[in-house]
């Protein structure tokens, strides 16, 4: 556990080595996840239960929203993957002990996925991901920038926008999420990350699970009030709770996840720095000269 967080720490992602789920566990969600996108995409154009949780086809991916309530079978697992020892450990050293679960999505990759740009989301926010799909390739898979959780200035300071088009000339300095079904891996949503694109045959399934410090608010997401009233009492329900306690906003200690946002003293290490610093210069520089030419033909 130890290089686990160390690793995370100094990476800002991590594939761990945790037996969270058993193979018939991993199984049940592949087959869930299947039978949820065909019925979702046989129902597009009728109105059922749960239509708005989901989102068609679009620049390479589908997506269901609110996996859970789609399937009781499919709670019951992460229900059981939200109170194993490991993750609250995890999740309690970099979030805090009083963490909440902001979302959790279904994320399908599909053939000719062209990929997603390379950006940063929510303060705080912190992911876990899935993996539904054996992918040692890592196609159509969240990709990263090493240690870019600890630069201190944002990429929406810097102005900094990746359309996939650029970011696939890019891709050899950053590194994707490669693994089998069932790996469990973690990432700050602070570090520079998109998805690689997918020019194979196959599709990639992967769950992902949005959670962030109880410090920082956040809207509740729209879940079904009958689904709700169904699992009054879980660990599940208590973690979607985002009625903040005010004495718990003040915390004894700021946790990592926070540290990062703001001017943190920690040091980049220098196995990263190379490809950090390169993919930093070549964004910077393409940009720039994109805003001149976008200046001069406005004026001109």
């Amino acid at each position: 556990m130890n290089n686990f967080f160390k690793n995370f720490t100094s990476n800002g992602f991590e594939i761990s080595d945790l037996d969270v789920l058993s193979k018939e566990e991993v199984r049940k969600l592949s087959n869930i996840a299947n039978k949820l996108f065909s019925k979702f995409k046989g129902n597009i154009s009728k109105r059922s239960p749960f239509i708005e949780d989901y989102i068609p086809p679009n620049e390479g991916s589908e997506v269901i929203l609110r996996f859970p309530q789609q399937s009781k079978e499919a709670f019951f697992i992460i229900e059981k993957l939200l109170n194993n020892k490991n993750i609250k450990t995890i999740l309690s050293k970099f979030l805090g002990s009083k963490y909440k679960l902001r979302q959790i999505g279904l994320r399908r990759s599909l053939s000719g996925d062209p990929g997603m740009y390379l950006h940063q989301d929510g303060i705080g926010e912190t992911n876990i991901g899935i993996l539904l799909s054996d992918n040692e390739e890592g196609l159509g898979s969240t990709i990263f920038l090493p240690s870019s959780h600890l630069i201190k200035t944002s990429m929406k300071k810097w102005n900094i926008e990746t359309h996939p088009s650029i970011l696939k000339y890019l891709n050899f300095l950053m590194r994707p999420i490669k693994g089998k079904k069932g790996n469990v891996f973690f990432f700050f949503n602070r570090t520079w990350h998109g998805r690689s694109p997918n020019n194979s045959s196959r599709n990639f399934d992967v769950i992902l699970m949005s959670f962030h410090p109880n410090c920082v608010d956040f809207e509740k997401d729209n879940w079904d009030s009958k689904f709700l009233a169904s699992i009054r009492g879980t660990t599940f329900s208590k973690l979607i709770n985002f009625k903040i306690d005010k004495k718990n906003k003040i915390l004894e200690k700021v946790p990592f996840a926070m540290q990062i946002e703001g001017d943190n003293s920690l040091k980049i290490p220098n196995k990263n720095k190379l490809s950090l610093f390169s993919m930093i210069f070549i964004l910077r520089l393409i940009f720039k000269v994109y805003r001149t030419l976008k200046f001069f033909k406005i004026r001109f």
